[in-house]
């Protein structure tokens, strides 16, 4: 594929960086593991695929790592500690249209919106005020959760089992006059 020697890890970066999704495919395609490729390769400062394309606003490579089986949507960088969301919250702040489009892709592919960084931050404590659409994104997530209805939010319980509760089904109708 390369004839500068550069690994398929390395080009999955530049790749996801870049927004290249023809070379993407192609990676993909000589790749014996996709989800294993793109959960451990990294570029030299340590940013995955995912990272890049979601502090680059590579929107289409960023979709097209999030769709991959068995990928991890949270990695988390060496450096500050930051996951892709916080990078893409981050990128929001100066680019709001990309910025906030990666933001709702990790969002809704699963991103822990609770995780913090190395400076103690959640995603949502680095979105400028002005990034409402942002804020929106991050807040309805954790509405989500708290209700019990968002990606991160934990499994209901398993159902009673039968004869658990007596009173359980529908009530019994009385005769009326």
């Amino acid at each position: 594929m390369s004839d500068d020697g550069a690994g398929l890890g390395e080009i999955l970066c530049e790749a996801a960086r870049r927004d290249n999704t023809d070379l993407l495919e192609e990676v993909f395609g000589e790749a014996d593991d996709v989800a294993q490729l793109i959960n451990t390769s990294r570029n030299p400062i340590g940013l995955s695929a995912i990272h890049l394309a979601a502090k680059y606003g590579a929107l289409s490579a960023l979709d097209m790592l999030l769709d991959q089986p068995g990928v991890e949507v949270d990695p988390i960088e060496p450096i500050e500690g930051n996951t892709p969301l916080h990078l893409a919250v981050d990128a929001a702040n100066t680019n709001p249209e990309e910025g906030t489009a990666a933001v709702e892709l990790l969002v809704q592919a699963g991103s822990n919106i609770r995780i913090k960084n190395k400076h103690a931050q959640k995603p949502i404590d680095i979105a400028y005020p002005t990034s409402e659409g942002v804020r929106k994104i991050l807040q309805d997530a954790e509405m989500a959760i708290l209700l019990g209805s968002g990606p991160s939010a934990p499994p209901p319980p398993p159902p009673a089992a039968e004869g658990d509760d007596e009173d359980a089904g529908t009530p019994s109708e009385s005769e009326s006059d």
